[in-house]
């Protein structure tokens, strides 16, 4: 982000470690730069315009190509957080059968 040019942090949204929030703030951590960098362009562009309270769009516009490119080099690298192991739902089990 930058604060100067009113560009707030990705990890405001996305995460520290870019994980998002499902199911509305995607994941970032790991995407492929060129998908990054893409979406972000349709976003400035206007072409996108899946984001309901034009929060990405906002941000983009205010984004160089170099940051773009920047956002989407830096996420690509980021090794995604292992996902937390399922819990099992309580009564959904049955126990042993007995013998």
């Amino acid at each position: 982000g930058s604060a100067e040019r009113g560009i707030p942090g990705c990890a405001n949204c996305h995460g520290a470690e870019g994980e998002g929030i499902a199911p509305s703030v995607p994941n970032l951590a790991g995407q492929h730069a060129a998908y990054i960098a893409a979406q972000l362009q349709l976003w400035k562009e206007g072409t996108r315009r899946n984001d309901p309270m034009n929060v990405m769009k906002t941000i983009a516009d205010k984004m160089t190509d170099q940051d773009i490119d920047a956002v989407a080099d830096y996420f690509s690298r980021v090794q995604p957080v292992s996902p937390a192991p399922a819990a099992i739902p309580t009564g959904s089990v049955r126990p042993p059968a007995r013998p």
